[in-house]
């Protein structure tokens, strides 16, 4: 309807008061508000305005801040209604509902149907077959291949173990080929051909085609023989060497030691040592008084090797320091005797003693000569 004296209508309640695309006032609001302020401004009414306020009408929206009397700012919130171009709702899922896509009583948009399964039937392709088809009541659905092996034309390999599976996507190798990575055969250059050595990979018996020595440094030995390749591994490396383990899987050698030294442990490893132990022990004895067997070394420096004694040829009683022999020979002809007679003694009975003189007797120091025996100085 027209409208001659511009007067301000509000816009019908199919007018949103807000812009969905650019969240402003909208158009019709927007002139509303204009004519509005163009009327109080020509004069066209006559009086003071003293309170302001707006509501919201049939729009769905609400106000706040109003009246105003003097000045101040009118605050609209709440949800646009569908009938004026809004949602009535503030998630996607409410929206939807509000405009009907949805139930209410099912906002997410999920069905479902009910019902009674009266008969269950399979179709597989002509390669397979089922059986139990089709289940009326209750029962299983038996899929069946009547075949050796699904072919390759039906997602299969034909084949019944994994190297003839293999060979059947692949192809078959031949000498000088390798597998690629996209499961395709290729031929060896000729300096893979090279560097590629041709082994029987037997798991028994000996390596076959095999020319030449393969040397140390390849993991071999180097030698053709059992002798000469345990030479050339051994770290021996002169006479009388011995192979000694100085740690885990770990060898060294070991030189032979000197002479009469034997081998023996010192906690740690083998060394060579003097003999210890059970071999003779040297004792100063002064007070055992029974005769003992001297003894004599065979050797006048290094190691003790070999002890002699003289059986009942030769006495020592160490209580006494009397030495006693079956005869006495003077190498150079001369018997020497001290001039003093420093310590006490007797001779006993069954034998006799002799001295060169002139004999001097200590103070205090007696001889003692027993009977029937005699001390003759000469």
């Amino acid at each position: 309807m027209p409208n001659p004296d511009n007067e301000p209508q509000i816009p019908k309640n199919q007018s949103p008061i807000s812009d969905d695309r650019t969240g402003l006032v909208s158009r019709d609001w927007y002139r509303f508000f204009l004519n509005l302020l163009n009327k109080a401004n020509t004069g066209g009414g006559s009086g003071t305005v003293t309170s302001v306020s707006v509501s919201g009408g049939s729009t769905g929206l609400t106000t706040s801040g109003g009246p105003v009397t003097t000045s101040g700012t009118i605050t609209l919130a709440g949800t646009l209604d569908v009938d004026i171009g809004g949602t009535g709702a503030t998630t996607a899922a409410g929206a939807l509902t509000s405009l009907g896509a949805y139930p209410a009583s099912n906002p997410n948009g999920y069905t479902s149907n009910t019902g009674t399964v009266t008969s269950v039937a399979a179709t597989v392709p002509s390669i397979l077959s089922v059986a139990g088809s089709p289940i009326t009541t209750s029962g299983t659905l038996a899929i069946t291949y009547s075949g050796t092996a699904l072919p390759i034309a039906n997602g299969g390999t034909g084949q019944t173990t994994a190297a003839a599976a293999i060979t059947a996507l692949t192809g078959t190798q031949t000498s000088g080929q390798y597998l690629r990575s996209d499961g395709t055969n290729a031929a060896l250059s000729a300096i893979q051909v090279a560097d590629v050595p041709t082994l029987n990979q037997n798991t028994t018996g000996t390596a076959s085609n095999v020319t030449g020595t393969v040397a140390i440094a390849n993991g071999g030995t180097g030698q053709t023989t059992a002798s000469a390749a345990f030479n050339a591994l051994s770290p021996v490396t002169s006479t009388g060497d011995l192979i000694l383990g100085n740690g885990a899987n770990s060898s060294t050698r070991l030189p032979i030691g000197t002479v009469n030294y034997v081998l023996t442990s010192n906690g740690t490893t083998a060394t060579w040592a003097v003999a210890t132990g059970s071999g003779a022990t040297i004792t100063n004895d002064t007070t055992t008084a029974t005769n003992v067997y001297p003894t004599f070394a065979a050797a006048t420096s290094g190691s003790l090797s070999t002890i002699y004694t003289s059986n009942a040829k030769l006495l020592y009683k160490p209580s006494t320091g009397e030495l006693t022999s079956s005869h006495l020979v003077a190498g150079n002809g001369i018997v020497v005797n001290n001039l003093t007679v420093g310590t006490s003694y007797t001779i006993a009975a069954g034998t006799s003693g002799m001295s060169a003189g002139p004999i001097t007797v200590s103070g205090g120091v007696v001889v003692t000569v027993a009977s029937g025996s005699r001390w003759v100085v000469v």
